[in-house]
């Protein structure tokens, strides 16, 4: 999944890119978000 990510259009100088929804028609854009923390997300 880690290697998909890595080549989606939101992936920016190789750094991923998040794009949360918070509401309606509002999102929130987070960056640096460290590898260890994504693999633990997705049970990796």
């Amino acid at each position: 999944m880690l290697a998909a990510m890595a080549i989606d259009k939101k992936t920016v100088a190789g750094r991923l890119r998040f794009v949360l929804p918070e509401d309606i028609g509002r999102v929130r854009i987070e960056t640096g978000v460290e590898e260890d923390v994504i693999k633990e997300v997705i049970g990796r």
